[in-house]
C-alpha cells in the first residue's frame, strides 16, 4: 500500500507516503483526524480542514511512537506539527487531490486559514489578494504521477525556443528536461528545444546551477541523470548519502571543531539566474516568447548585463521536494510591476525571481526603489533563512557552503 498525503498551512507544507503491506497504518493514522462519515453510501473521507488541539497533538504522539520505525518520516511530521498554535488551522488532503487545485483554489485557501486564525502572520491575507489581482498562476511538476510534454509533439512541426531554429534546420532527438534532469526532474520535458541547444545549456549555464546546488542534491538524495544519489568526492571533503537518512561527511580540512566550509567547485553567479530563466521559458506558453524575445538572447549569452534584480533564496528545512516543481506568475494588466516572476521549488530551496527584460515592464528592477514594488509581493525579510542573492557577477568563482555545528544539550 502506497498513500499520499500532504499537510498545508500557513507555517508549513509537508508531503509523505504511508507505506505497507496492510491497511493498518492507514486506517489507524486517518483515526488521528476529523471524519465525514456518510452512512448510506458507505463511504468515509478526510475533513480537509482540521484543528490542532490537545487530542489531536496526543493521538498524533501516540501513533509516532506505534509506528515510527515501520513509517520513519513520522519524526519528522510530528516535530512539524510543533510548529503550530493550539487551536491553529491547517488542512490535510491526499497528494493527487493537491495536484488538481488550480491557482486560484491554493490561493484562497491561504487566505482562508489567514482570515480564519487570529493566530497567523496578519499581512497574509493582503499579500495573496495583491497577487491574485495582479498576476494569474501556472503551476508546473507538482503531480508526481506523470510526463508533462510542452511543445509540439510531432518533431517536424517544432521550432526551438531559444535559437529559433526549425525542424530541417536542426535536429530534436534528444529528450531535453525543461527543468535540469540532474536536480530531479524527469516529469516536466520540454520538446521544442533542439538538441544544439540542448548541449548549450548543459555545457554553459545549467551545470553552475548543478554544482551551486550539489550540497543539498546530495544531503537530501535528489536523484541524478542515472537514478542515483549524488555523492561529493574532493580533496578536502567527501559527502556520501547511503539513504535512509544515512548521510556521512568525512572532513580533509577546513574545520575547527564547529565551523565546516564546504568548496563544491567554480560557477559564474550570472549563469544560476540564467539558468533559472531558461527554466521558466522552457514551461510558459509559446504565446508569452514574444515578449521575452531579449531575455532569450541573454540566456543564449547574445546580450551582456551587468546587473540584475535580487534572488530571494528561501530555506524551509520542513518541505522537502524531491523532484523540482515551478510557479510562474504573469501580469493580467497593466501596471508597473514585474510582468514575470517564478518560484523553482527544489530539495528544501525556494528561489523567487523576477525575469528581466521583458517587452511588457516599465521599470527598472536593478533600481532599489523598483525592485521594493516587487517585493510587496511578498512576506519576506532578510534572515537566517531567507537570503537576497546578487547574482550579477559575471565572473568565475567558488561556490561554498557553511556548516554550523552546536553542542548537542541532553537534559
Amino acid at each position: 500500500m502506497n498513500i499520499p498525503l500532504s499537510f498545508f498551512s500557513l507555517k508549513f507544507s509537508f508531503s509523505f507516503d504511508i507505506n505497507g503491506n496492510d491497511d493498518k497504518p492507514f486506517c489507524d493514522f486517518i483515526k488521528i483526524f476529523k471524519l465525514k462519515i456518510d452512512k448510506e453510501n458507505r463511504n468515509i473521507s478526510l475533513i480537509r480542514e482540521q484543528k490542532y488541539s490537545k487530542e489531536l497533538k496526543n493521538k498524533l504522539n501516540i501513533f509516532g511512537d506505534k509506528y515510527i520505525e515501520q513509517i520513519p518520516q513520522l519524526y519528522q511530521l510530528v516535530q512539524i506539527f510543533q510548529l503550530l498554535d493550539e487551536n491553529e488551522l491547517f488542512y490535510i488532503f491526499s497528494k493527487s487531490e493537491f495536484d488538481t487545485f488550480d491557482t486560484a483554489t491554493i490561493l484562497n485557501l491561504t487566505k482562508e486559514l489567514g482570515l480564519a486564525n487570529n493566530k497567523c502572520f496578519e499581512e497574509m491575507p493582503k499579500e495573496i489578494e495583491i497577487i491574485t489581482n495582479n498576476y494569474n498562476a501556472l503551476f508546473f511538476g507538482f503531480n508526481e504521477d506523470k510526463k508533462i510534454k510542452i511543445g509540439k509533439g510531432l518533431k517536424e512541426n517544432r521550432i526551438c525556443r531559444f535559437c529559433g531554429k526549425k525542424y530541417g534546420e536542426t535536429t530534436f532527438n534528444s529528450e531535453a528536461h525543461a527543468i535540469s534532469e540532474a536536480l530531479g526532474n524527469k516529469k516536466i520535458i520540454l520538446n521544442d528545444e533542439c538538441d544544439e541547444c540542448n548541449k548549450f545549456f548543459d555545457k554553459n549555464i545549467e551545470n553552475d546551477f548543478i554544482v551551486f546546488n550539489d550540497f543539498f542534491r546530495a544531503f537530501y538524495g535528489i536523484e541524478n541523470k542515472k537514478h542515483k544519489i549524488p555523492n561529493i568526492k574532493n580533496n578536502k571533503f567527501d559527502l556520501l548519502n547511503k539513504g535512509n537518512n544515512k548521510i556521512f561527511i568525512s572532513v580533509k580540512d577546513n574545520f575547527d571543531g564547529n565551523n565546516l566550509h564546504l568548496n563544491f567547485g567554480k560557477g559564474k553567479p550570472q549563469n544560476l539566474y540564467k539558468a533559472l530563466c531558461k527554466f521558466v521559458i522552457s514551461v510558459i506558453d509559446e504565446k508569452y516568447l514574444s515578449n521575452l524575445q531579449e531575455t532569450i538572447q541573454w540566456i543564449m549569452g547574445k546580450r551582456e548585463v551587468k546587473k540584475l534584480p535580487k534572488v530571494i533564496e528561501n530555506f524551509n528545512p520542513y518541505n522537502i521536494v524531491k523532484e523540482p516543481n515551478i510557479v510562474v506568475f504573469i501580469r493580467k494588466n497593466n501596471n508597473d510591476l514585474p510582468f514575470m516572476f517564478s518560484t523553482l521549488f527544489f530539495a528544501t530551496i525556494a528561489y523567487t525571481f523576477i525575469i528581466p527584460f521583458s517587452n511588457k515592464d516599465k521599470l527598472d528592477y536593478t533600481i532599489e526603489d523598483n525592485y521594493s514594488k516587487f517585493l510587496k509581493l511578498h512576506s519576506f525579510s532578510e534572515n537566517n533563512d531567507t537570503k537576497f542573492r546578487d547574482f550579477s557577477s559575471n565572473e568565475e568563482q567558488e561556490f561554498n557552503i557553511n556548516i554550523n555545528f552546536e553542542p548537542r544539550k541532553i537534559d
